[in-house]
C-alpha cells in the first residue's frame, strides 16, 4: 500500500516536470516519504543514526504511535548491542543502515556471528542498495537514504509460519 502511494506521488512529480533531474526526483521521494511519516521534514546532507532509525520506525509503526525512542528500538531489535554506547547524533554509514534494514526485514537470521559483509550481501540480494553509489563504510547521505528507504518498500520481509521462516512475498514493511 505504501509503495503504491509513493509510486503515485513520484509519477505525479515526474509527469509535472518536463525532465526530472536526480535532485528533483529526490525531492519528490522525500516529500512522499515525509507525507507517510517516514522521513523528517528537513534532512541534512549527512544522515545520523536517529534520523535513519526514525525513518525505519516509520515503516513499522503508524505516525505518532512509535512506542519507543530510537536507542531503545535499536537495542530491542538487536540492531546494536544492549550494552553498546549509543550516540544518535553520530552519522551512520551505508553498511550500518543496510544492517538495520536487513534486521527490520527479519533477515538477520541469515547472518552468522554478526558478519558485516553478510548483512551487505543479504541487503544486495534483497535489492536494498540498487541505485546507491556509496561503499559500505561511507557516511549515508540524504539521496542514498531516500533510495534505500524506497528500495526497502519493495523488499519482502520474513514471516514465521508453521514450518519455519519464509518470505512474505505479498507483504512489505
Amino acid at each position: 500500500m505504501v509503495k503504491k502511494l509513493l509510486s503515485i506521488c513520484l509519477a505525479g512529480a515526474m509527469f509535472s516536470a518536463t525532465v526530472a533531474t536526480a535532485a528533483e526526483l529526490g525531492g519528490a521521494e522525500h516529500k512522499a516519504l515525509q507525507a507517510l511519516g517516514i522521513a523528517e521534514e528537513k534532512l541534512s546532507s549527512k544522515i545520523s543514526y536517529d534520523t535513519f532509525l526514525n525513518a525505519l520506525m516509520g515503516f513499522m509503526y503508524e505516525p505518532g504511535e512509535r512506542p519507543v525512542d530510537t536507542e531503545t528500538f535499536a537495542k530491542s531489535t538487536g540492531m546494536i548491542g544492549t550494552v553498546q554506547t549509543y550516540n544518535g547524533k553520530e552519522n551512520i554509514s551505508l553498511g550500518e543502515a543496510v544492517k538495520f534494514s536487513v534486521i527490520a526485514l527479519g533477515c538477520g537470521i541469515y547472518i552468522q556471528d554478526g558478519d558485516a559483509e553478510q548483512y551487505i550481501s543479504v541487503g544486495a540480494t534483497k535489492g536494498l542498495m540498487k541505485g546507491i553509489d556509496l561503499s559500505a563504510d561511507e557516511i549515508l547521505d540524504k539521496e542514498s537514504m531516500l533510495t534505500l528507504l524506497y528500495n526497502l518498500m519493495d523488499a519482502a520481509p520474513l514471516k514465521y509460519e508453521d514450518d519455519g521462516y519464509a518470505e512474505a512475498t505479498d507483504e512489505t514493511l
